[in-house]
């Protein structure tokens, strides 16, 4: 939400600077801002959850091949490249990438088009700012509804993604005032809404042991489409003289994304999420031993739980003199 919050008091002062310093001048300001990452990104540390200690195998991997590369087969563990054999990943990488490829013509070209039809830069810029503070109120609502559980986060995620692509295609319709702010407040919304969402249901693909090398992948493919969205419009406005084509463009980058969620396993399923968070666990800052109230096996060998996916089966196996049973739940995401 923060996203909406900056961009919200930032359009302003975008344009203040552009107009006391030139665009250098301000692109040198916003530069020094934005080394502040630097700082932020230096005090993160890791936090330790208690699922991560429960996954005992890792994905496969070429290291069994005597033939491999021992550097070949650490990158491949460690950013997790197995899933690029992981059909149902891949194909939602491919709808966010193309999400990426719309989403972002609007943030890029809206205030040029608001100023093309004969409206001041500060009008364009307080477009910019309200449509971010519907992007704030959309990503706020859509993580409540999706709290609910009572609708698929699949079904959720199709729902905003469509909505996003009408709401660019129906901007180049706008004339008036009124109407290019009505349409960029639904844009801001429905593209706020989306957001959240998108991380969300990552889990329910790969589950939560995998999702960090997920996560690293899917924004790094995913970046393609941002890259290349942008200048495409570009493009498509030298060529036609205006902006209609570019968020037409945009629109149908958006539409194409929601028909390839269809092809996710089990998207027209109409039956509720089959499972519940259970509370959460203990969790540290990754600089020493969680602390908890429960006490730590004494035995190293003591069978640990792991909760994986896939097809549902009972499992029996041995440890510390006993035998113990465990059933692996099919699409876990908790």
């Amino acid at each position: 939400m923060g996203v909406g919050v900056a961009s919200f008091a930032f359009s302003p002062l975008f344009q203040f600077l552009v107009d006391h310093y030139a665009w250098r001048g301000a692109l040198l300001i916003l530069g020094g801002l934005s080394l502040n990452l630097l700082v932020c990104g230096a005090l993160l540390r890791p936090l330790r959850l208690q699922e991560d200690q429960s996954i005992t195998t890792s994905p496969q991997h070429p290291s069994s091949s005597s033939s491999s590369s021992p550097l070949l087969s650490r990158l491949w563990s460690l950013f997790d490249l197995s899933l690029l054999r992981h059909w149902p990943f891949l194909t939602y990488t491919a709808a966010i990438t193309l999400f990426n490829a719309g989403y972002f013509i609007p943030y890029v070209h809206l205030v040029a088009h608001i100023q093309r039809k004969g409206f001041s830069e500060y009008q364009a810029a307080l477009v910019m700012s309200l449509t971010a503070l519907t992007d704030l109120l959309g990503r706020g609502m859509s993580g409540w509804v999706s709290d609910l559980r009572r609708v698929r986060l699949p079904h959720i995620l199709a729902l905003w993604t469509g909505l996003t692509g009408l709401s660019m295609l129906v901007i180049p319709l706008g004339s008036s005032y009124p109407v290019l702010l009505a349409l960029g407040l639904v844009y801001g919304f429905c593209s706020g809404a989306m957001t959240p969402v998108v991380f969300s249901l990552l889990p329910d693909i790969v589950g939560v042991g995998r999702i960090f090398g997920a996560l690293g992948l899917l924004q790094m493919i995913e970046s393609v489409g941002g890259l290349l969205g942008s200048p495409l419009s570009g493009w498509l406005r030298d060529l036609t003289g205006d902006f209609t084509a570019s968020f037409l463009v945009a629109g149908a980058f958006l539409l194409a994304g929601t028909l390839v969620l269809f092809a996710l396993p089990r998207f027209f399923s109409c039956s509720g999420p089959q499972n519940q968070c259970p509370e959460p666990g203990p969790i540290t800052n990754g600089t020493g031993p969680s602390s908890s109230s429960q006490a730590e096996p004494q035995n190293s060998m003591e069978p640990q739980a792991a909760l994986v996916t896939g097809p549902s089966e009972t499992v029996t196996f041995s440890g510390s003199g006993q035998n113990h049973s465990a059933t692996r739940v099919e699409d876990a995401n908790c």
